[in-house]
């Protein structure tokens, strides 16, 4: 429980924004990327890294300006989402709350009435209907993620973040040790909760229908421009394919930003791939291996991984790109959390996140100081139009020299994927000339 309360705290911007935006391009080396999809104790490996991080002598000096400023999709077809426009989940990671399970928080908001197990589990997310995939679907439109949508909320999970499902033996509405269901889920719901204004952990009374008590304290994950993901498969194909021809395009050379979003210069000119669709079009087939994709579009991510597996290292692999692609996907000034990853991996038809099918994290170990423990020199530009010389680390201008590790669950990733939007947004918003 405590280790929910200190990521919980971790998660708080603690840093003002200043408003003007240039991507700072990095250096940063990754190692081969190690996300497996055959199926390892019922679910899908998200491989591993040393926690050790980038060592002294990596190359993160900056680059010379020349790319998009950063997380910023005009130029781009992302469906009209905008930064703005959009509430973000409310849930930050999750560590391990009562009986040792993991979860989000977030403030509470209220939601509908349907079963959590509905809404949890089931394909289309507590919809009548077994699937909206048929009907008067036009012809080569590609398969849709919509129908695994619905209200989502904030539940305890296990570490690689399947819901945990509860009968309630003693009568008082909430989870507690002992009564998980571990073979069947006959009269079985899973457990929300929300954080309080004094940091606690509290787990929401369900009544004896599977109903919250009370469902204006139900944090609702909301999931802002990864919407995007749930398009048709032919549109995140072709924010996929247009990714893949920039990487592979002839004489390019590739780098990654201080995120880790990927930059591509060629002649001298360097462009940071910021669009959200291609993005998560990115993040979807990194963690499938490209396993859903056509024969042709296969072939040439192959040859896109390969192309970005010239810049690995053995301390940052394959799945800490992944979680950059998702932050590059996400809005901005939101955060990731464990409960979004979660139902995000059923939406975009990564897993279901059952107990026989869900991404093993297990192995993915996360170390903020070792991969931001970088210096940086910028122009911060002032209110009369001067600029001001600004030195130190991504740690101290961002976290604020705060550490986070973790490690062999699905909070690491999120830590990692929402670290990385935390520093799209600095990106974004602080800096306005990085000097070299």
């Amino acid at each position: 429980m405590n280790k929910l309360i200190s990521k919980a705290l971790f998660s708080s911007r603690h840093w003002t924004t200043l408003g003007v935006a240039i991507a700072i391009q990095l250096s940063l080396a990754l190692w081969p990327l190690s996300v497996s999809h055959a199926a390892s104790s019922g679910g899908h490996s998200s491989g591993g890294h040393s926690s050790g991080g980038h060592s002294g002598g990596s190359s993160k000096k900056g680059g010379s300006g020349g790319h998009d400023d950063g997380h910023d999709d005009s130029g781009h077809d992302d469906g009209g989402h905008d930064d703005d426009g959009h509430d973000s989940s409310k849930g930050s990671k999750g560590g391990k709350g009562k009986g040792g399970f993991r979860g989000g928080r977030g403030n509470p908001q209220g939601g509908g009435s349907r079963h959590l197990e509905d809404r949890v589990l089931t394909d289309d997310g507590g919809s009548s209907g077994s699937s909206r995939r048929g009907g008067g679907k036009p012809a080569g439109a590609g398969s849709k993620k919509g129908d695994k949508y619905g209200d989502l909320w904030v539940v305890l999970r296990d570490a690689n973040g399947v819901p945990i499902l509860f009968k309630d033996a003693d009568g008082d509405g909430i989870y507690d040790t002992g009564e998980a269901c571990t073979t069947s889920t006959a009269g079985c719901y899973p457990q929300p909760y929300y954080i309080d204004a004094s940091s606690n952990i509290v787990l929401i009374p369900m009544d004896n229908e599977g109903h919250p008590v009370n469902e204006d304290l139900v944090v609702e994950i909301e999931f802002g421009r990864l919407n995007i993901g749930r398009a048709p498969s032919k549109v995140i194909d072709k924010a996929l394919n247009t990714s893949l021809d920039a990487i592979l395009q002839p004489g390019a050379v590739l780098s990654l930003d201080a995120s880790g979003r990927v930059v591509i210069t060629v002649d001298g000119v360097s462009k940071t791939i910021d669009s959200p669709r291609e993005n998560i079009a990115l993040y979807i087939a990194f963690m499938t291996g490209g396993a859903n994709l056509s024969p042709d579009l296969k072939a040439k991510f192959d040859s896109g991984v390969a192309a970005i597996s010239s810049l690995y290292t053995p301390t940052y692999n394959g799945t800490d790109l992944a979680a950059s692609f998702l932050a590059a996907g996400a809005d901005k000034t939101g955060t990731i959390g464990v409960d979004m990853v979660a139902y995000l991996n059923n939406i975009y038809d990564i897993a279901t996140m059952t107990p026989t099918d869900f991404v093993d994290y297990s192995s993915f170990d996360y170390n903020r100081s070792a991969l931001y423990n970088v210096t940086i020199t910028y122009n911060e530009l002032n209110a009369d139009g001067s600029t001001t010389p600004v030195s130190g680390t991504i740690m101290d201008l961002v976290f604020g020299g705060a550490n986070a590790t973790d490690s062999g669950g699905i909070d690491a990733f999120s830590q990692a994927a929402d670290d990385a939007l935390q520093v799209i947004e600095f990106v974004h918003d602080t800096v306005h000339d990085l000097q070299p």
